[in-house]
């Protein structure tokens, strides 16, 4: 907390540290953290290599692909094919989240989280330490259950950060 003429001003304590947040990020389904990672660094959230002098860096950013296989989808993302990012006809990753935690049955897709969440558990604690963790649809999704789930994310992330995050 910063105190000034108007009154305060909260942020969050890795500015007072000059650092960027590490935050782990989750890629959304029929994608890869590779392409997730051009699309960031695209649109400003990820930066390439190390600061320039005189800017600052809200994020440092770790990307993993998920354990479940899935199929391309060109038509989702145009844009990426046309950049030479994403293949139509490559395979690509998704998260799989528990279908009994939206109302719906099903063993496998239990079991499923369950092979997600280990990975997200075995990324946070041999690759951090993390701030935060964020993801995009169902990245978003499993982000957003890690942090809820008891035990799993060890320090417990300071912040989650979804992005468009539903339950596949």
């Amino acid at each position: 907390r910063v105190e000034h003429s108007g009154g305060k001003f909260l942020m969050p304590e890795s500015w007072m540290q000059s650092r960027p947040s590490r935050l782990l990020f989750l890629h959304g389904a029929r994608t890869d953290a590779e392409v997730t990672a051009r699309v960031l660094q695209a649109t400003g959230w990820m930066r390439p290599g190390p600061a320039r002098r005189g800017e600052s860096q809200l994020f440092e950013v770790g990307l993993a692909d998920a354990p479940h296989d899935d199929e391309a989808d060109g038509k989702l993302f145009e844009g990426p094919v046309r950049l030479g990012w994403y293949d139509p006809a490559g395979s690509y990753r998704q998260w799989r989240v528990p279908r009994t935690e939206i109302g719906q049955p099903g063993q496998e897709e239990d079991n499923n989280w369950a092979e997600s969440l280990s990975l997200i558990t075995h990324v946070w604690r041999n690759w951090g330490p993390f701030d935060g963790i964020a993801g995009l649809c169902e990245g978003a999704a499993a982000a957003a259950l890690a942090a809820l789930t008891r035990g799993a994310l060890e320090p417990a992330p300071r912040f989650v950060i979804s992005i468009g995050g539903f339950a596949s």
